[in-house]
C-alpha cells in the first residue's frame, strides 16, 4: 500500500471512530486500541491528521462563522451535529 492509501485507511477508521460511542468495559478497550493503532499509522508516516484532515473548517471556524465550519466537518467526515459541534469548538 502507497502512503496515500495508508492516510485514507486512518480516515476511514477515524470516521468510524467516530460514530461509536466510546463506553465501558470490553468495548472502551477495544476502542483505545483502534485508536492506538490509527495514532501510530499517522505518526509512522508523519502525517499531522488535526492540521490537514479538514481543509477548510479551521478557517471558517477562525473567521467566525461557526456555523459553516460545522456544515464543512460534518460533509467532509459524515459526523452527526453533535461531533461536528464538539470538534468546531474545541478549534
Amino acid at each position: 500500500m502507497d502512503t496515500n492509501s495508508y492516510f485514507l485507511f486512518g480516515i476511514a477508521i477515524l470516521v468510524i471512530l467516530m460514530g461509536i460511542d466510546k463506553g465501558t468495559g470490553q468495548q472502551g478497550l477495544r476502542l483505545k486500541q483502534l485508536e492506538s493503532k490509527v495514532d501510530a499509522l499517522l505518526k509512522k508516516f508523519e502525517i499531522d491528521f488535526d492540521a490537514d484532515a479538514f481543509p477548510g473548517v479551521r478557517e471558517l471556524a477562525m473567521d467566525g462563522k461557526k456555523i459553516e465550519a460545522i456544515k464543512k466537518y460534518r460533509e467532509i467526515t459524515g459526523a452527526g451535529l453533535k461531533d461536528a459541534k464538539d470538534y468546531v469548538e474545541q478549534l
